[in-house]
């Protein structure tokens, strides 16, 4: 619940969403390019301010069991600590900083497992909740990805914000998108640097 009060911005918020997927996507290049099914990363964001809702979708490796329990603890760091994750701290902080319930939902390549779990940072704060129940679910073999939603937004974002936010991923991925492996699409529109 304190991370809400973090002084963040939503760009840095977002940018540790697209971290974690692009960071997921160089560990595991050579097995996403030998999926028949697999052209490129991409990254999906949708904002919908009237609804209070942050989406990211990306299309990389996924998570086993064990790595979806690693992101969801805190004080967890992922086992490569030398990318773009290095403390394991951006998907849990981004997501509380940004609202008070989200949810990550996460299938790995050449799995049919799915893992998801949703956080309620009000019921834990109110409850004193320590643990969240983990949902296991079947998809078909061929789908790897991962989805967060935060809704209940504590920072919904102006217009102003959004604008900064689309700018600085276009910076600070420009290297991503022009490598011509990546896509990152915010409300439909194709991020680019020029």
């Amino acid at each position: 619940g304190t991370y809400r009060r973090l002084s963040y911005k939503p760009w840095y918020a977002v940018a540790e969403f697209v971290d974690n997927s692009t960071q997921s996507y160089f560990d595991h290049r050579s097995e996403l390019k030998d999926d028949p099914n697999f052209s490129k990363l991409v990254i999906n964001i949708r904002h919908d301010s009237a609804e209070k809702k942050l989406e990211i979708t990306d299309n990389a490796f996924g998570m086993n069991l064990e790595n979806f329990r690693r992101a969801l603890i805190l004080d967890k760091p992922p086992k490569n600590t030398t990318g773009r994750n290095e403390f394991g701290m951006g998907l849990k902080t981004a997501a509380c900083w940004f609202g008070n319930l989200w949810s990550v939902e996460t299938s790995e390549l050449g799995s049919n497992e799915c893992y998801s779990a949703t956080m309620d940072i009000r019921k834990f704060e109110k409850e004193n909740i320590d643990s969240v129940d983990l949902i296991t679910s079947h998809v078909p073999f061929e789908q790897h990805y991962t989805k967060i939603t935060i809704t209940d937004l504590n920072s919904p974002m102006a217009q102003t914000a959004v604008r900064k936010t689309k700018d600085y991923l276009q910076k600070m991925y420009r290297k991503d998108i022009q490598s011509g492996e990546i896509d990152i699409i915010w409300n439909g529109e194709y991020l680019d640097y020029e």
